[in-house]
């Protein structure tokens, strides 16, 4: 049974860093300096399904988060996102878009509205 669950995960990072944009994002995210960050479920799971189905990793895949929380910063007021660094310099990936906030979601807490 261990056995398995060692292939499996294996298998998950392998399927995981076949898609370009996630090697490059899980290699630059620490430069950020976002505490406790995540790639989230999306950048993977659809990634998986994709080589399962013979396509190309990154198919369909529109957008890829980060997620974090830093336990500082839990306040009621959203905090408007500041890229440190350009959209060019990640390659595949977007600048925040204009007008959305981040709001650290604190354990057992909701987050509710646009963020």
């Amino acid at each position: 049974m261990a056995e398995d669950v060692d292939d499996t995960e294996r298998r998950f990072v392998e399927f995981v860093l076949s898609n370009e944009h996630n090697r490059t994002i899980l290699a630059r995210a620490p430069e950020l300096g976002a505490p406790d960050w995540w790639l989230t479920a999306g950048a993977g799971f659809q990634t998986v399904w994709n080589r399962l189905d013979d396509r190309a990793p990154d198919e369909g895949i529109n957008n890829y988060d980060l997620f974090y929380f830093d336990d500082g910063s839990c306040r009621s007021t959203p905090r408007t996102a500041t890229p440190t660094s350009s959209a060019s310099e990640y390659g595949p990936t977007r600048s925040w878009p204009p007008g959305r906030s981040m709001r650290p979601r604190p354990p057992g807490g909701s987050n509710s509205g646009p963020g």
